[in-house]
């Protein structure tokens, strides 16, 4: 026999939340922005290597955005689903015994 089966609704929503404020914190700070002018570098083509680097960067900066938002719908929706199936569960065992018994008449007898 198992032991049962559990969720920890609020760790669901302490990771969902994480993620969220660490998806703030990279839109917050464009990785292309870094690259600054090409005076600082003295070299042409080194700032140009750089700066095509910084732009490839933040396309993958964007794409773990793009995918961290959908860890977090996932884990919304998941929160949601557990708590909704916990909600019918609940109603379930309250409204049973509510209204006419079928066996009394057999065990009252």
């Amino acid at each position: 026999m198992t032991d049962g089966f559990n969720v920890d609704l609020a760790a669901l929503d302490q990771a969902a939340y994480g993620i969220s404020r660490i998806m703030q914190d990279m839109r917050s700070c464009a990785v292309e922005d870094i690259d600054g002018g090409a005076a600082q570098y003295g070299h042409d083509e080194l700032h140009s290597a750089f700066e095509y680097f910084c732009d490839r960067w933040q396309y993958g900066v964007e794409v773990l955005i793009e995918d961290g938002h959908k860890i977090v719908t996932a884990l919304n929706a998941s929160m949601d689903a557990y708590i909704a199936t916990d909600r019918t569960a609940e109603q379930t065992f309250r409204s049973t015994g509510t209204g006419a018994d079928p066996a009394k008449d057999v065990a009252d007898g």
